[in-house]
């Protein structure tokens, strides 16, 4: 909806809360933690936002494990900000291994995998690299088109991206 002073004010507040309630190693902390880092990606705070996907992976790794699908999709989001931070030598292995993860996911992996493809996409976006993100967009549309249906707001985002992309 666009209202991201908002939200971002709103996440802050919810982080401080759960940080108190639950602890700062707690996944719901963890998961507030992504949500502002998202926001803050979101209005062009990219290196802001890498250090909270950090942080927010460590935790989500730390207590949920590697092959969790919030880790997994933690670990695409940092991939994705590093890409659009230009950081790509260590971006690609990082998306190559949330890619390999989502993958091997036993339920629902072409939503997770399709999930991770358009994280990677808005990545090579912010980097100015148009082919590769219109492939990556075109992979997680069709991803969750097949997963969830052509009208899911996922779906709809990477059909979005695309065109986008193609009118560059």
């Amino acid at each position: 909806m666009g209202r991201y002073a908002e939200a971002e004010a709103l996440y802050e507040q919810a982080f401080k809360i759960n940080k108190v309630a639950l602890g700062e190693a707690h996944p719901s902390t963890a998961a507030t933690l992504y949500e502002l880092a998202s926001v803050r990606q979101a209005i062009g705070r990219s290196a802001e936002a890498e250090a909270l996907y950090e942080q927010t992976l460590g935790i989500f790794t730390a207590t949920l494990g590697e092959a969790h699908p919030h880790t997994i999709l933690c670990l695409s989001s940092l991939a994705g900000c590093k890409a659009s931070l230009g950081k790509l030598v260590e971006a690609r292995p990082m998306m190559a291994a949330a890619m390999d993860a989502a993958s091997s996911l036993t339920e629902s992996s072409g939503l997770w995998t399709g999930r991770v493809y358009l994280k990677w996409a808005h990545g090579l976006s912010g980097a100015g690299l148009v082919s590769e993100a219109e492939d990556a967009a075109r992979t997680a549309r069709n991803l969750l088109a097949a997963a969830l249906g052509p009208d899911a707001s996922f779906t709809v985002e990477a059909e979005k991206l695309l065109k986008d992309l193609e009118e560059r």
